[in-house]
């Protein structure tokens, strides 16, 4: 928890040599799945229907990650409100 709701969400996993994702809340709907990932290192295009998301007046969780498997994951992240 962070104990705001972020508006951007910029996190990549430490435990596994992943891209670094940004989420923000104008592309992650109410029902949690994002409508425009974004990678921050790679030229790559918004990607949609990737990882789920859902953003908290606390925080964020993920509804799946990594291909539904995040449990165990550490994480470094930057969350703006």
């Amino acid at each position: 928890t962070t104990g705001f709701r972020p508006r951007y969400l910029l996190i990549k996993s430490t435990s596994h040599s992943e891209d670094w994702y940004i989420f923000d809340s104008q592309r992650v709907n109410l029902s949690g799945s994002n409508d425009g990932l974004l990678f921050a290192n790679t030229s790559a295009a918004e990607d949609t229907g990737y990882t789920r998301l859902e953003f908290t007046d606390t925080g964020w969780y993920w509804e799946t990650a990594y291909g539904g498997n995040s449990s165990g994951y550490d994480y470094i992240y930057l969350a703006i409100k």
